[in-house]
């Protein structure tokens, strides 16, 4: 009897000092989004939500610039283990930075290939943002990753 009541007590004691706030994988989420720019005759471009609880959403969407009409071609819903979601942040981090920030590229951008962003929310909102159109070492290094979170996250790759 004294076994199961020291049980019980202890048990209680553990939750009333589990923590409440949310942990960070738990409440945070990563978008990327790759589109085309503003005078795409039509257009199609990606976008991935990556949530820190493995949920996963991917669309791909049609884009005409002139008539500035969106649609969504596909949507694709999924749940990755909370493993492979911190080996996406990992894959990222490098590009996190507090606030916004733009990579730019090392010579003169082809106009008119869209842009790319990636926001990350959890406790602040950080943003990277970058021209589909321009090459460096930067970029391609960032191509790579973003490779490597679409197989991560087992969808097909964002395309750009």
């Amino acid at each position: 009897m004294r076994t199961v009541a020291l049980t019980i007590a202890l048990g209680l004691a553990g939750c009333a000092v589990a923590p409440t706030k949310p942990s960070m994988v738990a409440g945070g989420i990563i978008s990327v989004q790759l589109g085309g720019g503003p005078f795409c005759f039509p257009c199609t471009y990606d976008e991935m939500t990556i949530r820190g609880d493995g949920r996963i959403t991917r669309k791909r969407w049609s884009w005409h610039g002139v008539t500035r009409e969106r649609r969504l071609l596909a949507i694709e819903k999924k749940r990755i283990p909370l493993e492979q979601v911190t080996r996406i942040r990992s894959a990222l981090v490098t590009y996190r930075l507090h606030g916004l920030r733009a990579v730019a590229g090392d010579d003169a951008c082809v106009p008119d290939q869209g842009d790319g962003k990636i926001v990350w929310k959890d406790q602040t909102e950080d943003q990277l943002s970058f021209d589909l159109g321009c090459s460096s070492t930067g970029l391609s290094e960032l191509r790579a990753s973003l490779l490597t979170v679409s197989d991560l996250a087992g969808v097909k790759p964002i395309r750009w």
